[in-house]
């Protein structure tokens, strides 16, 4: 085969915003197959092996292009690497298909494209690498100081009673299909109304759920929060988990960084609470249960796996949401991937499985995947940690919108010593973009500071006012600021230097 034909296979850069697999799907059911071709072959940097199966099946069936059945092989064999759908069927009955010195000829190649662009090589170019020795040691978590229970005080705060009391909000489309939750159901206000609940009591009688993605800091405080799933008012509980929830994490006696999930609400209920409390609500999770349970669509299977996971009230077994969740990992489902990998990782179970499964849902272009990805790869104690192969993955979550994403890839634009990754543009876009949305984050003010401070664009007057935002608002939530103190100290040392660059500013 002509060398160009592998060049062209794998070419590399991005010349605009990142287009996942998912959004190469969608192209290639409406069968829009240039452009479908286009966005699946964006992927082959980062070794899709679904763009590898989609680009091999477009090639062997002519769609939207000349059949190529020698490139329709060479993308099989890469997809088999990942055991993805029939690949290794199909790739082994095209090369058996072929005369014999053909398929010496052919055999050699796929080979060598394998060692060049292979699963292995694409791993050691994009993914974490585990430390083996560090594998079989477990993190311990300390006792959170959060007790759901004692904050159940009333509602401060006007928003909460403005929020969106709707199931369909905090369930699956199957949740809510053919009208089997609305917002009445429960006694909720309009999504509009600004009037404030005549009763506290009433408000707080009313069931809610939350379900709460974190990173876990060296100090054991919440950083990086997501609300991923939401019913009923949860604001103020949210915002009560954020600043009292502490559980310090250790490896070897050693503070590190962790991954944390919080399922607040009904899902703590037993079935009998519920059932006593919730009837209603109760009986129709179950009639869905059900309804999700009779379908063997893999839509349908994950979502029922989810809802296993969450509410264990559901479950036949206590293994059911897991096992089903693992099915639906291993169909390729990448939302699956993600929650399952991230499960295997959090829980300790397996943690080599666990970032597999996760690089695997970033390979599919998954948003919350490639978050994660990243942050493994800045602070997992059990990989290697990479600070070029986390911005690689903090910039795709960052082009998908992920704002804690842009937030960690703009500080390591600001910090980096070596300049290898300096990028004071990029990051003051990314900071402008956050201004609204992270005006509360003490996190979003240091780095702002750290922008203001850059000799690029240096004023010292708006870095210490945002150096002294950030420890405020981190005092108030009760981080450990000591790093950002001593900074700060070294930045007024000299003073009558400094605060002539103030005056002068």
């Amino acid at each position: 085969m002509k060398n160009w034909l592998v060049l062209g296979l794998f070419f590399s850069g991005y010349t605009q915003a990142i287009t996942t697999v998912m959004d190469a799907d969608v192209l290639f059911e409406q069968q829009a197959y240039t452009e479908a071709k286009a966005a699946y072959e964006q992927n082959i940097e980062i070794g899709s092996p679904h763009a590898y199966y989609q680009l091999g099946y477009m090639h062997f069936k002519g769609l939207g292009i000349p059949k190529n059945i020698p490139l329709a092989l060479i993308y099989f064999s890469l997809a088999a690497e990942y055991k993805i759908s029939d690949s290794e069927q199909i790739a082994a009955k095209i090369l058996d298909s072929l005369p014999e010195q053909q398929r010496l000829k052919q055999s050699h190649l796929i080979a060598k494209t394998i060692e060049k662009y292979g699963k292995k090589a694409q791993q050691a170019k994009y993914f974490p690498v585990t430390v083996n020795e560090n594998l079989s040691k477990k993190l311990t978590l300390s006792s959170s100081v959060f007790d759901e229970d004692w904050f159940e005080q009333g509602f401060d705060d006007p928003s909460d009673s403005v929020e969106s009391f709707s199931i369909e909000d905090s369930f699956s489309d199957s949740f809510s299909e053919d009208g089997e939750f609305t917002s009445s159901d429960f006694g909720s206000e309009p999504a509009q109304s600004t009037a404030r609940p005549s009763s506290f009591i009433n408000l707080n009688d009313r069931p809610y759920f939350a379900v709460l993605d974190y990173q876990i800091a060296l100090d054991g405080s919440v950083r990086d929060l997501a609300t991923s799933q939401k019913m009923g008012y949860v604001k103020k509980r949210v915002d009560d988990f954020a600043r009292f929830y502490k559980s310090p994490v250790q490896l070897d006696q050693q503070p590190n960084w962790f991954v944390g999930q919080q399922i607040l609400g009904i899902a703590d209920m037993s079935r009998f609470e519920l059932e006593a409390k919730h009837p209603n609500l109760y009986s129709r999770m179950r009639r869905i249960a059900n309804k999700l349970r009779a379908s063997d669509k893999t839509a349908d299977q994950f979502q029922l796996a989810m809802a296993l996971m969450r509410f264990k009230f559901l479950t036949k077994t206590p293994e059911e949401g897991a096992a089903l969740l693992k099915q639906c990992a291993e169909k390729h489902w990448p939302a699956a991937q993600y929650e399952y990998g991230l499960y295997l990782y959090r829980e300790q179970i397996d943690v080599a499985k666990g970032i597999e499964y996760i690089g695997l849902a970033a390979q599919h272009g998954y948003s919350q995947a490639n978050f994660q990805l990243a942050a493994l790869l800045q602070h997992s104690p059990w990989v290697e940690q990479d600070i070029p192969k986390a911005l690689f993955w903090y910039a795709r979550a960052a082009e998908q919108n992920i704002s804690n994403a842009k937030l960690r890839a703009a500080y390591i634009h600001l910090i980096d010593n070596k300049q290898d990754y300096y990028n004071a543009g990029l990051a003051n876009q990314y900071l402008t973009e956050l201004a609204e949305e992270k005006a509360a984050d003490p996190e979003f003010h240091f780095v702002k500071a750290l922008s203001y401070r850059d000799s690029n664009n240096r004023q010292l007057k708006l870095a210490f006012t945002h150096m002294r935002k950030a420890i405020d608002l981190a005092d108030s939530l009760s981080w450990d600021t000591t790093e950002w103190e001593n900074l700060f100290s070294t930045w007024t040392e000299g003073r009558i230097t400094l605060q002539d660059d103030i005056n002068n500013s």
